[in-house]
């Protein structure tokens, strides 16, 4: 068999992680899609079992294809991998709270309603005519929490007409909270820690760059990814001086989470001497785990980048790091038109930090 088969099953069976490589674990990908379109139902378990654990943005992309599996085992599987992606899940929660199982979907709601998603009212908002009453009840109450003022009215026919005394109470507690006649509460996104702040990071420090450069083009990649800004340059000349073998060796060797100075080191060398011709390995960096590379993959992006690197840098926009959403949207100011960078500007409809309200303000004000 071949071996990455093989791993594919041992992944599926919760024996084995994922392979970090980008083209393995695409290749894991592409066999789950393949299953979802036509495989037995514990094919089709399995590439979701696969997909949940390979947990990146083109995984949680090709879960959408379970969405509409006639087994409700798998559906129910697809929910869990929802959860686990976490806030990357939601819009697969929301497709799943209309479900055709009301267990499935009272399940999904459930989750939906732990989260402050305001993504998530079109869906309550057509729960409120279903059958079930559990879904009736539970689709008012995330709509209290996340509604505003138009939903009332749809909640108040509820209050007065809806045979379930459950709902009732539910929609007239919802057109408090929205009124403003009661507070809303404050759900915690399971994905989270509570004692943790999942936005904290600190970039680390630059270390300035030794007389005597080392020769090696990987040992030059680290380097500049550790060193000052203004330093920057006399490594890069050195690196581009050891010729297009060398480089190119650094360049494979720069995988995400294979090490932080090298890939952004290589994201540096990229941009500095516009090799276009890299845009597809530093695309892959996007999924890193540092936010640093992150950062400096996005800033590459939009220097050298081509249509390719839109969607991929447009999904930092959702990213938990300001600084990075920051990097993404500089980035895309540098690819795509204002028209269409305003299209997605949807992403920041919750934005708090100021630094990424700034710039958004002065990109879409150019002229002031």
């Amino acid at each position: 068999m071949d071996p990455l088969n093989l791993l594919y099953d041992q992944v599926a069976a919760g024996e084995a992680q994922p392979p970090r490589d980008y083209n393995e674990y695409k290749r894991m990908i592409a066999r789950a899609r393949s299953a979802a379109r036509g495989g037995d139902a514990d094919a089709r378990l399995a590439g979701v079992a696969v997909l949940e654990a390979i947990n990146t943005h083109w995984a949680h992309s090709a879960l959408r294809e379970f969405l509409r599996d006639d087994s409700p085992t798998v559906r129910a599987r697809l929910l869990r991998a929802a959860v686990t992606a976490g806030e990357a899940g939601l819009g697969l929660l929301r497709e799943l709270a209309r479900d055709t199982d009301p267990s499935l979907a009272l399940e999904a709601v459930g989750y939906l309603g732990q989260v402050p998603d305001r993504g998530a009212a079109s869906a309550m908002r057509r729960l409120l005519t279903h059958d079930d009453p559990r879904l009736r009840a539970a689709a008012a109450e995330v709509l209290g929490n996340i509604a505003g003022p138009g939903l009332v009215i749809a909640l108040q026919r509820l209050v007065d007409d809806d045979p379930d005394a459950q709902v009732r109470d539910a929609a007239a507690l919802a057109a408090r909270r929205i009124n403003g006649e009661q507070p809303k509460s404050d759900p915690a996104p399971w994905w989270q820690d509570p004692d943790q702040d999942t936005t904290a990071w600190t970039p680390a420090q630059p270390i300035d760059a030794p007389d005597e450069l080392p020769r090696d083009a990987q040992a030059l990649a680290q380097l500049l990814g550790q060193v000052r800004d203004t330093d920057q340059m006399r490594i890069t000349e050195a690196f581009a001086a050891c010729g297009e073998s060398e480089m190119r060796t650094a360049l494979r060797a720069a995988q995400p989470n294979k090490g932080r100075d090298l890939n952004v080191g290589i994201a540096v060398a990229a941009r500095r001497l516009g090799r276009e011709d890299w845009g597809m390995p530093i695309r892959r960096l996007l999924l890193d785990e540092d936010p640093g590379v992150r950062i400096a993959a996005a800033d590459t992006l939009g220097a050298i980048g081509k249509v390719a690197a839109i969607i991929p840098v447009r999904d930092l926009l959702s990213d938990t790091i300001p600084a990075v959403r920051y990097a993404g949207l500089r980035a895309l100011d540098q690819l795509v038109n204002l028209d269409e960078l305003q299209r997605y500007t949807y992403l920041l409809k919750d934005e708090q930090d100021p630094d990424v309200l700034a710039m958004l303000y002065t990109i879409l004000n150019p002229e002031e």
